[in-house]
């Protein structure tokens, strides 16, 4: 990795933080962090995912294969005495990145709440399901208090549909999903086999299947997140002090 002490934050733009979770197992999450950051890197844009799931499904998918993103791999945060250097940890990794993706743990702690305090942006992956719909309204809620965590300052969110199957209400149950989800909803990424064989075989979408439907959907996701944050353009900020926070606030 470049030495990133010979720039300054002042010197080039820093890394855009993308936290991608929900508080539900099983909405995609992985398979969105991975594949996101590969379709980035891919993109001329330098991208690392940071696994911090206990599941590592991230680290098992990216360490077998050589994939266009870095993987960095770090153990869910036991308390909040170890948040400030963690935080600062996903700073010095994104020094030498265009973004950081982050793969979040499907449970309320102390993990998701510093990673709502350094990101950019969150993506919330969901299904159509009402289990799915209900944490995602949860997750949404976390993320509000996160907001107030940062003086207030909005924390831009995008619901991601997942494992979408035509012909439910015609779209997929996406209409269902615009009438429960009270924020803006990314592009959709459709059902595909595709991706769990991608998993197998150690790449990403792209590499494994490329110019396939699923590979179509990542890309399309890809661009929309390069449209928001391009226009968002978001200047060097000051991390939130976790002194200055409470620590039910943080974790719950």
């Amino acid at each position: 990795m470049p030495d990133a002490t010979r720039e300054t934050p002042t010197d080039r733009q820093r890394a855009i933080v993308i936290a991608v979770g929900n508080l539900k197992g099983g909405t995609g999450k992985s398979t969105i962090a991975v594949n996101l950051a590969c379709a980035l890197a891919a993109s001329g844009h330098p991208s690392v995912v940071i696994d911090a799931d206990p599941q590592h499904t991230a680290t098992r998918w990216m360490r077998r294969g050589v994939l266009p993103a870095q993987l960095y791999e770090t153990a869910p945060l036991r308390d909040l005495e170890q948040a400030p250097a963690w935080m600062d940890e996903i700073h010095e990794i994104g020094a030498a990145q265009a973004f950081v993706v982050i793969d979040l743990p499907a449970v309320l702690g102390a993990t998701l709440g510093a990673a709502l305090l350094v990101a950019d942006l969150v993506l919330v992956p969901a299904a159509a399901s009402g289990l799915d719909l209900s944490a995602t309204t949860r997750t949404l809620h976390r993320i509000a208090k996160a907001e107030d965590e940062r003086d207030g300052t909005p924390i831009p969110s995008l619901v991601v549909p997942t494992r979408v199957e035509s012909g439910w209400f015609r779209d997929g149950g996406l209409r269902r999903m615009r009438i429960r989800v009270p924020v803006a909803m990314a592009p959709p990424i459709r059902h595909s086999p595709l991706f769990a064989e991608a998993f197998d075989a150690a790449d990403w979408i792209g590499g494994y299947a490329p110019r396939s439907a699923a590979h179509r959907d990542i890309m399309r996701l890809m661009r929309s997140i390069l449209q928001r944050v391009t226009e968002a353009a978001p200047a060097p900020k000051q991390t939130p002090s976790i002194s200055a926070i409470t620590a039910p606030n943080l974790a719950a």
